[in-house]
């Protein structure tokens, strides 16, 4: 069974009943930013400058989707950019290893 929304989404900590204020925050501008620069890029063909738009519209529409792919949801996690920050806390966390055992090789045969 896959689950569309976080198990604790009636506790009053997400909106829409789906997304966190980090996740609004972030994905409402790079929505808005993709829209728009693809929107003044399809209004720029028309002027001519057909490189420049076809450049602006795929950078928009990359942003745009990649934004509403990192918010997909994910199994466990809340979503996709969650998984992400959890991966990238854990491979720049400290690691120390503490040997317990013998070393063989300090021991002389007698």
């Amino acid at each position: 069974m896959q689950f569309y929304c976080p198990r604790d989404y009636k506790n009053g900590k997400y909106y829409f009943n789906k997304y966190d204020a980090f996740d609004l925050m972030v994905m409402v501008p790079l929505v808005a930013v993709g829209t728009f620069l693809s929107v003044i890029s399809l209004s720029m063909m028309s002027q001519g400058n057909f490189t420049f738009s076809v450049i602006g519209l795929t950078l928009g529409l990359m942003i745009v989707g990649t934004t509403l792919i990192l918010f997909m949801p994910y199994k466990i996690y809340h979503n996709i950019l969650n998984r992400l920050i959890v991966e990238i806390r854990f491979q720049l966390r400290q690691k120390d290893f503490l040997w317990y055992g013998y070393d063989f090789n300090n021991y002389e045969d007698e």
